[in-house]
């Protein structure tokens, strides 16, 4: 991983959620300001600002597997997958979280796969499976808190981390699809998820009276890690395998073969 401004932009992310997370801490969970949510706003405007200037970039050519991607995608894979787990264990087994659960310890095997050097659509199917994990995972979220509570201010900052994390992986999903490794929206998400994600992490760990729990924060804490790695080191444009165009090539070669039949000459 080069240190450009793409990793300027995703350190300067965490530091605006830290300084964001200190501030709610010190607002503390009841009654918080309006100049909270106002430099929430502009952190916000921030992420969208440089997807502005610097969104767009090309596909990368070669992909460059790094042992401290690796590393970050591993580690992100069993952070999430040990968050899945422990809310298991915390919160009860109902169908929403089984299959929430059940599926973010699928996205954290996949995480793992994709980085296999292989012509399998295998980690192109698994890249889509975190995208439905976080959906549920807002569902959950909302049912457990939002739809149980009339103040919003108890669990605004949950669920909006929730909702960029949703952005974010969809966002890195997209990315194997793409002629370009970036856009806006992949850069203002990805940025946006991260600095929440700080944000909460701190609040919640160093605070009290906030809705996440530990299992909570690992799942974010591991989704987020996943979307910065690949954030910083972007996959290839996805290309249809070459034994699909060789085939194409053999079918046409068949159908172009013309027989002639030899004329008898008097």
């Amino acid at each position: 991983m080069k240190t450009d401004r793409t990793f300027i932009s995703v350190a300067g992310a965490g530091l605006v959620g830290l300084l964001l997370g200190v501030g709610r801490l010190l607002a503390g969970s009841q009654n918080p300001p309006a100049m909270l949510y106002i430099l929430l706003a502009a952190g916000l405007a921030l992420c969208l600002g440089f997807g502005l200037l610097y969104g767009k970039k090309p596909a990368p050519e070669t992909l460059e597997i790094t042992d401290r991607f690796k590393t970050a995608v591993v580690l992100a894979a069993i952070v999430t997958m040990g968050g899945a787990l422990l809310k298991l264990a915390l919160d009860g087994a109902d169908l929403l979280s089984l299959c929430t659960m059940a599926l973010m310890v699928l996205s954290g095997l996949g995480m793992i796969l994709g980085l296999k050097e292989t012509d399998s659509q295998l980690p192109h199917i698994l890249a889509s499976v975190p995208i439905f994990a976080s959906g549920l995972y807002l569902l959950l979220v909302y049912r457990s808190h939002a739809a149980a509570g009339p103040d919003s201010d108890l669990y605004a900052f949950e669920v909006l981390t929730v909702v960029a994390l949703t952005a974010a992986l969809y966002s890195i999903a997209s990315m194997r699809f793409m002629d370009r490794s970036r856009s806006l929206f992949v850069t203002a998400s990805v940025l946006a998820a991260i600095m929440l994600t700080v944000c909460t992490v701190i609040s919640t760990l160093l605070g009290s009276g906030f809705i996440f729990s530990m299992a909570d924060l690992l799942l974010c804490a591991g989704l987020a890690l996943y979307c910065g790695a690949w954030f910083l080191n972007p996959p290839l444009k996805y290309v249809v395998p070459e034994e699909d165009e060789e085939e194409e090539d053999a079918e046409d070669e068949e159908v172009s073969e013309v027989i002639v039949p030899e004329s008898d000459e008097e």
